[in-house]
């Protein structure tokens, strides 16, 4: 009897790992390969995710993939739009780059690179949604103010 204890105790852990080890990568690891994946299966990650600052990194990273996604189908469906939109567009798609590329040599701490990205994404989805909506002016208001409060980092 005294050795069934401790084979449940084992039999807990062991299961315990088994469950951690189905969370994907991304759910952990600010450099995995998210950028090859949809919208929808980094949602589905952000879901799985145990630790809410992961989640939100798999949710702003689809949302940012599916603001890209609606600029080319605005772009394609209205000439003009493309025009008027495609330069801050496409700039947010390579500063996004940028910042996912730069984040870990200045932030080396998985919680701070994760709490950065976090706040690039979400003003960034913020701003590209309003130049994707036709609120110019106030984008570049709001991209103006996120600069100057950044500058002193």
């Amino acid at each position: 009897m005294s050795g069934k204890p401790g084979f449940m105790l084992a039999l807990w852990l062991a299961a315990a790992v088994a469950c951690a080890s189905d969370e994907p990568a991304a759910c952990s690891d600010t450099g995995h390969d998210w950028y090859t994946l949809a919208a929808s299966e980094l949602r589905t990650i952000a879901a799985r995710c145990t630790s809410p600052a992961f989640a939100d990194l798999n949710y702003n990273r689809a949302y940012y993939l599916d603001l890209l996604d609606e600029d080319a189908a605005v772009s394609g469906l209205i000439p003009y739009s493309s025009v008027e939109n495609q330069p801050d567009m496409e700039s947010f798609g390579v500063y996004m780059l940028l910042i996912e590329q730069l984040a870990p040599l200045y932030y080396p701490s998985t919680r701070d690179r994760v709490a950065f990205l976090n706040a690039e994404y979400e003003i960034r989805n913020e701003i590209s949604e309003l130049w994707l909506h036709g609120y110019g002016t106030l984008a570049a208001r709001r991209s103006e103010q996120h600069s100057n409060n950044t500058a002193g980092r």
